[in-house]
């Protein structure tokens, strides 16, 4: 017989030092108690970086508790409630599990990710109930199943299972362990209770490691003190490896970055830099593109998938047209940024997309060249009239649409926030419009008379133009340029950014407006900040945040100069505690 994975788990000493922190062995559970501001703010002209002292920014969530604020007895700045641990997000879990072990999860059955402001690697955010914990134990065992079950030694022999326990730990834990939590683990392998067989007890080491908070946290705590500083800390060598990883491949080390770190090299802004080139020139690069895009794009809530649009949207569409969009939003992501020579202004103002026949189908799309017409994913060059950009890609105008109708709101409320990096608080929810109630006068007509008043142009004002442009979309995608009554869609409008008027006819000229816009590279810049850290900006930030949004703005957005001017930055190299 063998016990499940949770009567192997136990709390690390190296993870207990820290429990004075409110960073204790158990898993933490930090709730999010704040609403989002109220609707304040414009986008701020010139953005002097996005710091807290210059622009709007989401409010944050409130800490758990205030108990580790200052400067603790060994000297070092204290963490807050979570400060430094950063669960895996639904995508690291599932390529961390693949790296490690070659074994494929179904990502539907790993625990999401709270969102916070639109952002979903906010660590203060994120939650481990219950129901997450049992879980993750249900998925390692699985994991740990196929993996015994793939090893190429013969897990039936003491030998093998040893050989691969001792390889293991190091890379599952993505740092050296220390002598206790080593002699824990592989004592598992010699634990009658883990199992009858090897194999089994093998199993067993394996689904313990994988529910570890060791592998279920991102570690970013530091071991020291940053010098001239009372608010940060230095990362450890390993912890930098982790966070340059995650960060450029969404998922761990590999072994020369490991061993790097185990040399003592990356505390260096150069042989970081060094490492991050070579890491670009990855396949695994593209894993970690397309997560950034997936958080900058908003697209992580599953409840705003093409599936879960009404049945009659749905009719006579195949079942699996959200997979074969999600694939096509993914191979343009991919041919467009690639290596990192890319920019990210060219997903916005993409004149093509990579396609199957039955997504371009859907786009009036054709293909270019001998692909033309056929069933294949290939590139698919867009009516410019008709679509522009990642913004009018079905995925994404999917995650911005009610379930059946026509959602300028929600629409414009994306753009200005995501896309723009303006502040809104939430939006109230108005009741659907019945064609019936239009009597005579458009859709646009009738919400624009909605929200006229004062109060509501506030946010209205910012949401209603850029929403007002995608009118001739419906939630799939589809360009219908007119209502069910035959009066084609006003589209026209002209939205304030920068304090200078976008003026625009329709959703795909706006979508190229954005795409060389300043105020749109400064949010890619902020938004990869946030993604990277795990935090939004505070005042200490402002110099790091005027940098990379002058690098976006000078170089259009491309990836690698923004990635290399994180990466090279003393910030990279430290974790932020809290305020004393």
């Amino acid at each position: 017989m063998r016990l499940k994975p949770s009567g192997f788990w136990r709390a690390p000493p190296n993870t207990m030092k820290y429990k004075r922190r409110k960073v204790s062995g158990s898993l933490p559970i930090v709730v999010l108690g704040a609403s989002l501001a109220a609707c304040t703010g414009a986008i701020t002209n010139e953005g002097s970086g996005g710091s807290s002292n210059d622009s709007p920014s989401p409010t944050p969530p409130p800490n758990a508790s205030d108990d580790g604020a200052g400067v603790g007895d060994d000297g070092l700045p204290n963490l807050r409630s979570s400060d430094g641990l950063r669960p895996l997000s639904r995508r690291e879990y599932v390529q961390t599990v693949s790296s490690l072990l070659g074994v494929k999860l179904d990502a539907d059955r790993v625990p999401l990710e709270t969102l916070a402001a639109g952002h979903s690697k906010i660590s203060l955010s994120q939650q481990i109930v219950r129901s997450k914990v049992e879980s993750y134990y249900a998925l390692a065992d699985q994991a740990a199943l196929a993996a015994v079950a793939g090893l190429d030694c013969k897990p039936a022999t003491t030998a093998c299972a040893s050989t691969f326990a001792q390889s293991f730990l190091g890379r599952v834990f993505r740092e050296v362990p220390d002598e206790d939590t080593r002699a824990h683990y592989l004592g598992i392998l010699d634990d009658a209770n883990a199992g009858d067989t090897p194999g089994e007890r093998l199993h067993t080491f394996i689904a313990a490691a994988l529910s570890s908070p060791l592998f279920l946290y991102r570690k970013e705590i530091g071991d020291q003190a940053s010098p001239g500083s009372k608010t940060q800390r230095n990362l450890t060598q390993f912890e930098i490896a982790e966070r340059l990883a995650y960060l450029t491949w969404e998922g761990p080390p590999d072994d020369e970055l490991y061993e790097a770190a185990k040399a003592g090299k990356l505390k260096q802004a150069d042989a970081r830099v060094l490492q991050l080139q070579r890491m670009l020139k990855s396949e695994r690069t593209r894993m970690g593109l397309r997560g950034f895009v997936n958080d900058w794009m908003g697209l992580v809530d599953p409840e705003s998938r093409i599936s879960a649009k009404n049945p009659e949207v749905l009719k006579n569409t195949p079942g699996d047209l959200e997979a074969r969009a999600l694939a096509s939003l993914e191979a343009t992501v991919d041919n467009l940024l690639s290596d990192g020579s890319g920019t990210f202004a060219s997903l916005m103002n993409a004149n093509s997309y990579v396609a199957d026949a039955t997504v371009a189908n859907l786009l009036n799309a054709g293909g270019d060249g001998a692909t033309s017409g056929g069933e294949a994913a290939s590139l698919r060059t867009l009516d410019p009239e008709k679509r522009r950009g990642i913004l009018l890609h079905p995925t994404v105008l999917a995650a911005h649409t009610g379930e059946g109708g026509a959602s300028p709101f929600l629409l414009g409320k994306f753009i200005y926030e995501n896309v723009l990096c303006g502040v809104l608080g939430e939006i109230p929810i108005f009741p659907a419009v019945e064609e019936s109630a239009l009597k005579g006068k458009t859709l646009r007509q009738v919400l624009e008379e909605m929200t006229a008043p004062a109060p509501c142009q506030t946010c209205h004002s910012k949401i209603g133009p850029p929403g007002f442009a995608f009118l001739s979309y419906d939630v799939l995608g589809r360009h219908l340029p007119s209502d069910s009554n035959g009066v084609p869609y006003d589209t026209r409008g002209a939205l304030s950014v920068g304090g200078q008027a976008i003026e625009f006819e329709n959703a795909p000229q706006l979508s190229a407006a954005l795409a060389t816009h300043p105020e749109a590279a400064r949010c890619v810049a902020k938004r990869l900040f946030r993604w990277t850290f795990g935090r939004f900006e505070a005042p200490s930030d402002s110099e790091l945040l005027k940098t990379l949004s002058a690098q976006s703005v000078k170089d259009a957005t491309k990836v690698e100069s923004l990635l290399t001017a994180l990466v090279r930055s003393d910030a990279f190299a430290r974790v932020q505690g809290a305020t004393p």
